[in-house]
């Protein structure tokens, strides 16, 4: 039930605490800045779901496929 996506973290799940040490130590900023990224989008989804914001994102990605589906 589960695809690559999950293969793949749960391998970097068993990578040796050296090598993600030497990752962060490199790029203390990137970890530190996604997790506020991730929840000011969600923020915003939660805000959109009650209203009908969201419906004009589905319409026009629904317009995107059908264009890029014709090419």
């Amino acid at each position: 039930m589960a695809g690559p996506g999950l293969r793949d973290s749960l391998r970097l799940a068993g990578s040796p605490y050296s090598t993600w040490r030497d990752i962060v130590l490199t790029n203390r900023e990137g970890p530190l800045r996604r997790p506020r990224s991730l929840r000011r989008r969600l923020d915003d989804l939660r805000e959109r779901l009650n209203s009908r914001e969201l419906e004009a994102d589905f319409d026009a990605a629904n317009e995107l496929y059908k264009l890029l589906r014709s090419l």
